[in-house]
């Protein structure tokens, strides 16, 4: 059994003060907080008595698509679906190309302070760096 407040999220568009409007007949109703959908789902009874199978048809073809929801940005879908892409493909996600010491990191948050000593450890290798 579904919920009412599922089916009057899908049949009934949200209008300010907490009023709602049939999508179907155009019917303005008035939904209290925390008062139950008995009077917009009375409404789809009298008005529209296959709305039932109408929410049926539409969550179903709904169900596997999260972006029709408005959950899920295309930019976040996008990253998602390469990591998806990457992942199933057992691909590293990291591939180095140079080796890059981490002095040189280091170096750049210090220069300021130091800087002669470590731009000496930049430019050592690690075997003289120790």
């Amino acid at each position: 059994m579904t919920k009412n407040s599922d089916i009057c999220r899908v049949l009934y568009a949200s209008l300010p003060d907490n009023y709602s409007k049939c999508k179907h007949c155009g019917t303005v109703r008035r939904q209290q907080p925390s008062s139950g959908y008995g009077n917009l789902i009375s409404n789809l009874r009298d008005e529209y008595p296959e709305y039932e199978t109408d929410y049926i048809a539409h969550s179903s073809s709904l169900a596997s698509n999260l972006q029709s929801f408005s959950f899920v940005s295309d930019k976040i879908a996008n990253i998602y679906h390469w990591i998806e892409w990457v992942v199933d493909r057992n691909m590293p996600l990291l591939r180095i190309r140079y080796h890059v010491r981490p002095l040189a990191a280091f170096t750049a948050m210090f220069r300021r302070n130091d800087e002669k000593n470590y731009d000496l450890l930049a430019l050592a290798s690690f075997d003289e760096a120790d």
